[in-house]
């Protein structure tokens, strides 16, 4: 493949072989703002270009606090004689 310009106005037409031997130049080219037109028999099929923004922009990973769940909630007082089933009962309020 003959050397790729530094900074690409236009877009450049490539063959789907070019890009497949070629594909580390031709990325390197899209990472200094190049863009390609792929072509399958002369037809254009795809445009590869650099993307405009970040894809995981505004992603924000938020670590679970223990116990934040059930923080909302009014404890229930069950009488220690009743059983398990009873004391659920008492709590979904079927009693």
């Amino acid at each position: 493949m003959t050397a790729l310009p530094q900074h690409e106005s236009q877009r450049q037409h490539i063959s789907q072989r070019q890009l497949r031997n070629d594909s580390a130049v031709v990325l390197r080219a899209v990472e200094r703002g190049a863009t390609f037109v792929i072509t399958n028999n002369g037809r254009p099929v795809a445009e590869i270009r650099p993307i405009q923004q970040d894809p995981f922009d505004g992603i924000r990973v938020q670590r679970a606090v223990p116990g934040a769940r059930f923080a909302g909630l009014n404890p229930v007082q069950v009488d220690c004689e009743e059983s398990a089933l009873d004391a659920l009962l008492l709590l979904r309020g079927d009693r």
